[in-house]
C-alpha cells in the first residue's frame, strides 16, 4: 500500500483539489484535480460529459484501489487531472452510471464550476 500512496501523491502534487457545486477561480496554466470514489464491483463508474476543451485539457485519469485486490466490494479513487490553458468559464459534469445502461440511468450527478482568470 505504501507504493500506492506514493503514486497517488505524485499525481496530486502541485495541483488544486476542487469540490462539486462550489465556484472556483483558477489561474491560467494551473493544474487541478477532481477526486471521485467508486465501488469496484458495482460496475458504477464516473463518466465525464462533454466539456469545453478550448479552455482546459484532461491530462490524466488514474484509478487507485483503496484495499488489496482480493477484498470483495473494495472502493477505489479516480483522479481526473486537468490543466487550464485559456481564459473563460467552464462547467464539468460527472455522472455515475453503468456504461451499458447509459447516462439516463445516472444514480448521482456532480457539477464543477470553474472560471479561468
Amino acid at each position: 500500500m505504501i507504493f500506492l500512496c506514493e503514486k497517488y501523491l505524485k499525481v496530486k502534487r502541485g495541483t488544486i483539489s476542487i469540490l462539486p457545486f462550489i465556484p472556483y477561480s483558477l489561474k491560467l496554466g494551473e493544474d487541478f484535480v477532481i477526486e471521485l470514489k467508486e465501488n469496484h464491483f458495482s460496475s458504477f463508474r464516473w463518466h465525464l460529459s462533454n466539456y469545453d476543451r478550448d479552455l482546459t485539457d484532461l491530462i490524466t485519469k488514474k484509478t487507485f484501489d483503496l484495499a488489496p485486490t482480493h477484498i470483495f466490494g473494495r472502493k477505489r479513487i479516480v483522479l481526473w487531472k486537468f490543466r487550464t490553458f485559456y481564459y473563460g468559464k467552464i462547467t464539468l459534469h460527472f455522472n455515475l452510471y453503468r456504461s451499458w445502461e447509459g447516462v439516463n440511468s445516472s444514480v448521482e450527478k456532480l457539477i464543477y464550476y470553474i472560471t479561468i482568470i
